[in-house]
């Protein structure tokens, strides 16, 4: 009886463990790395691996529906994504949402002319990319290099911008 219970210690604790967003230092520590790969669904439930698309420049947004400053920045994300896409340029915005439904209600009103993701449990947002709000964003170079982490809802039409990402394109 006692091994069932320290089992059943060890399972409901490492799941709290889970469920707790990483510190804001531990982002710092993935800039100038590998991005880590991923497999997610998108929203129409196609398997999406990120390596694919090494040899391209990625922003990798995290964000939710229900996370005003991520329905601020995605008319900038769309403004963005069509000024570079010729350029080899892909925007991957992964959904932390816990189902596919509010997603798809969220977009009928609200135009995402880029990539959508699913990870409900944030399993990749929490583990590998360390997020701990959101809407939390990563620039990925051509070589898979992550070399920029945005905390919180950018301009991303803003001038400094647009010239820090049109660098990672040529």
């Amino acid at each position: 009886m006692k091994k069932y219970l320290i089992i059943l210690i060890i399972l409901l604790t490492s799941n709290l463990i889970y469920a707790a967003p990483p510190a804001p230092w531990e982002a710092d520590d993935i800039v100038g790395k590998n991005a880590p790969d991923f497999t997610l669904n998108s929203i129409e439930g196609k398997k999406i691996k990120l390596s694919v698309y090494k040899g391209k420049t990625i922003l990798l947004n995290f964000w939710a529906t229900w996370c005003g400053p991520c329905q601020e920045e995605i008319p900038a994300m769309n403004q963005l994504l069509e000024r570079f896409k010729k350029k080899g340029f892909i925007i991957l915005a992964v959904s932390i949402d816990d189902d596919d439904e509010t997603v798809s209600n969220f977009l009928k009103n609200t135009a995402m002319n880029f990539t959508i993701l699913r990870d409900p449990e944030q399993k990749i947002a929490r583990s590998s990319y360390k997020v701990f709000g959101y809407p939390f964003s990563f620039l990925i170079n051509k070589k898979g290099i992550i070399v920029k982490r945005y905390i919180g809802a950018v301009d991303w039409i803003d001038s400094d911008i647009l010239n820090e990402i049109s660098g990672y394109l040529k």
